[in-house]
């Protein structure tokens, strides 16, 4: 029984281990919170104005975060972004990953996707959630100068404006580095 348990608490420590590891990676990294900034800014517009927007902006959102991907990639394999774009580095990655993958299926991979839905996705939008409420929504209006039947685009703005500073940015390294992005135990 002292094993189960044992193994359990490994197990959390293993998933909240690597919550606590992503926050830290993206939020010391500057670059990679200003370069956040894009797509936030642009889909907070976006989401202000109703999606009622030229394509570009959309256009922008995305490669933004394609841009962001490749520097997080690059930063966890501590690599110039360039040799991503080379097959031998994806030949070899995929070895890597079907090792570290191996090593560490189900357990660790099962606790880490639990982490993922319990602190990425289900803590990160609940203080989302949290933060933009009706008081802080009515305030953001108010400050645009908008009635009150824009509170709902203010409400819409505030949420993605904030997921695409947090949620989205730390899922691409959370899943990264599930799959052993960065791991320097990789090949061990």
């Amino acid at each position: 029984m002292y094993g189960l348990k044992g193994r359990w608490r490994e197990w959390f420590t293993e998933g909240a281990g690597l919550f606590l590891w992503t926050a830290a990676f993206f939020y010391t990294h500057a670059g990679f919170v200003v370069l956040s900034l894009v797509p936030a800014s642009f889909r907070a517009v976006q989401m202000w104005r109703e999606l009622n927007t030229p394509m570009w902006m959309e256009i922008v959102v995305e490669l933004s975060r394609v841009v962001l991907l490749a520097l997080i990639l690059a930063r966890l394999e501590k690599l110039p972004v360039r040799l991503l774009l080379r097959k031998a580095f994806w030949n070899d990655f995929r070895t890597r990953c079907a090792a570290y993958l191996g090593r560490h299926w189900p357990h660790v991979l099962l606790a880490q996707i639990a982490g993922f839905l319990l602190l990425v996705y289900g803590l990160m939008n609940g203080l989302i959630a949290v933060i933009v409420n009706e008081g802080t929504v009515r305030m953001a209006a108010e400050m645009a100068g908008f009635g009150h039947d824009k509170r709902e685009a203010a409400s819409n703005a505030m949420v993605y404006f904030l997921k695409n500073m947090s949620v989205i940015p730390m899922t691409m390294v959370y899943l990264a580095r599930m799959i052993g992005f960065g791991d320097e135990r990789v090949n061990a």
